[in-house]
């Protein structure tokens, strides 16, 4: 089967995070302070490689880096969460891609296969919910571990870091000093999903716009991002180019350049909302065979209440599905 192309999300994090640097100022703002003064952030590196499932590969992007821990060799494994709904059972898969980041490691250095160097997972979340899920495999497990803590040595453990960036406020992100590329990126990512939003944030965010007009990578930022507003949202590429040409007349060649790209690649919204569509077609096919693996054999008017819901609602029932106990405990509370 021929690999489909990669979604818009996974497209702008994979160009924005692939820098060493703008990695390293998105890793400096979610790690434990504690932790990143420990780490050599010169050293910061790409891995080649993916870790995740050929079945999970088009929604998500996995970023794999290597640095230097207080002199000793560490890896730091960064999977960028984007779809637009919590996975209940994503720190299950973490652990999953740990372990196989864990096995090639070892394959590798067959000569001295011990220690083994720590791996440590962040996920980058953004949706209109925000992240509704655990951050570690013992939640996963019910209440048990609770009631029988002395069952927890042997139990998988795992825990991510969340950056969870749905709520943060522009205040916030600015806070974080990344730099005009990390920072816009983050913007984009948190306010695409509404044209007329992300075009006054980019607005609020003038400083790191001009700045793109700047810096060595800024021309091919600024068509990344050009590109992935555009292919997102509701709003013309027009106004999306008039918007950044508006905030700095310096970028008008980029936004030409970036235009024309976007027309080789043949933009036309009624695909972009074909495509939206038929996502939200898959949601609902792929929550009816959950259910009927559940609960059994699903009613016609079940059927259609599925293939009638919103995107909201679709990823809410999802949700519920690992831990109702009934089929009316997934619809409870709705119409």
């Amino acid at each position: 089967m021929p690999r489909k192309p990669p979604s818009p999300h996974d497209a702008l994090v994979k160009e924005g995070f692939s820098v060493p640097e703008h990695a390293a100022a998105e890793l400096k703002a979610v790690l434990p302070a504690a932790l990143a003064e420990s780490i050599e952030w010169a050293t910061l590196r790409i891995e080649s490689g993916s870790f995740v499932d050929k079945a999970l590969e088009q929604s998500h992007s996995d970023l794999l880096y290597s640095v230097r821990l207080q002199n000793e060799q560490a890896l730091l494994y960064v999977l960028f969460e984007h779809m637009s709904e919590t996975d209940a059972r994503l720190p299950l898969r973490v652990l999953r891609y740990q372990l196989r980041i864990l096995e090639r490691w070892a394959r590798q250095h067959s000569d001295t296969p011990l220690p083994l160097p720590p791996v440590i997972a962040v996920v980058l979340h953004h949706s209109e919910s925000g992240w509704r899920g655990a951050t570690d495999l013992h939640s996963l497990f019910g209440e048990l571990p609770q009631r029988i803590p002395a069952i927890k040595p042997y139990l998988p453990q795992c825990q991510f870091l969340l950056d969870d960036i749905s709520r943060l406020s522009d205040d916030q992100l600015l806070a974080r000093a990344m730099g005009a590329i990390p920072t816009l990126v983050l913007v984009a990512l948190r306010d695409s999903r509404s044209g007329d939003k992300i075009l006054r944030t980019l607005v609020n965010f003038a400083e790191q716009v001009r700045q793109l007009a700047t810096e060595p990578l800024g021309p091919d930022a600024l068509t990344t991002l050009y590109c992935y507003i555009s292919g997102v949202t509701e709003c013309s590429p027009e106004a999306v180019g008039q918007t950044f040409i508006e905030i700095e007349p310096a970028t008008e060649s980029y936004v030409m350049t970036a235009a024309q790209i976007l027309e080789q690649r043949g933009f036309d919204k009624g695909i972009v909302q074909g495509k939206a569509e038929g996502v939200a077609l898959g949601k609902a096919e792929v929550l009816e065979r959950l259910l009927t693996r559940r609960f059994g054999p699903l009613s016609a008017e079940t059927r259609e209440q599925l293939h009638k819901a919103t995107a909201a609602e679709l990823e809410l029932w999802t949700d519920r599905v690992l831990f109702a106990d009934s089929l009316d405990a997934v619809f409870v509370g709705a119409k």
